[in-house]
């Protein structure tokens, strides 16, 4: 199947230079893992009006909701001396995120480890990063972004409710999914630039005050045993560090490997 980007924002290096626009989908992130010209085309993001199928990690259902809500997936093309790892990337797709909401007036958001976007301890936002590969053998990031934007939380389904809520119904704020894929790719560019050059040391100190998991007490299993401790960070090279409760050593965690208490 044949599909016509047009230009976005042809000015970014890495991202967003492309967009191809979409009436409904099963899952943005399916379409580039299945079509391997759109993993050709430099730069791209796929963003759908509706999304059917979308996916969270381990395969978990996103509920779409019934508003205008934000569904894409960045085409993020690594340089060959990068380290294929999808989960530092959706620590630094999460970042950009926030940055661009924030950008757009929304002022109290705050990541979650690894990258899910809270306002008010209810999930606005969740990222999936998965990897692939070219037909010339290039490592490709697919980095799948969904963002609750209009209407209140009663459009998802009741066991959500609870959890989950959208911008408009946190802030008043009516963000269209068009000007916020444009901000998040503004930002993810300029973070894709510094994580390309191995200058993440100071988005990991940006990702620490954006957060609001330091000092959370999580668990996780360790040789048949659950261990206990506090988040103290995120590292520069985008693992998570935790200080065990009993024994103050310190953990090193890359993905999501612990469960908050």
């Amino acid at each position: 199947m044949l599909f016509s980007a047009q230009p976005f924002c042809p000015n970014l290096k890495f991202v967003g230079k492309e967009i191809l626009l979409l009436e409904t989908i099963d899952s943005t992130n399916t379409l580039c893992l299945q079509t391997p010209s759109l993993l050709e085309k430099e730069g791209l993001v796929v963003v759908a009006k509706r999304q059917t199928q979308g996916r969270g990690k381990q395969d978990r259902v996103w509920d779409a909701g019934k508003g205008a809500h934000l569904f894409c997936s960045f085409v993020i093309r690594l340089p060959s001396n990068m380290p294929v790892y999808a989960s530092h990337y959706s620590i630094w797709t999460g970042l950009a995120t926030k940055q661009a909401l924030t950008s757009l007036g929304v002022q109290d958001a705050c990541i979650k480890w690894p990258n899910d976007i809270l306002l008010h301890n209810k999930k606005v936002c969740g990222i999936l990063c998965e990897q692939t590969r070219t037909k010339q053998d290039s490592a490709v990031i697919i980095a799948g972004i969904g963002v609750n934007l209009s209407g209140n939380k009663r459009q998802f389904a009741a066991a959500l409710q609870s959890t989950a809520t959208t911008i408009e119904e946190e802030t008043n704020l009516l963000i269209m999914p068009l000007p916020l894929a444009k901000a998040i790719a503004f930002h993810l560019d300029r973070i894709l630039q510094d994580v390309f050059q191995n200058k993440t040391e100071e988005l990991a100190c940006l990702w620490n005050e954006s957060s609001s998991s330091i000092g959370k007490a999580v668990t996780w299993q360790e040789d048949g045993k659950t261990k206990q401790g506090y988040i103290q960070g995120l590292r520069k090279d985008g693992s998570l560090l935790v200080r065990d409760k009993l024994t103050k050593q310190e953990h090193v965690f890359i993905s999501q490997e612990i469960s908050f208490i």
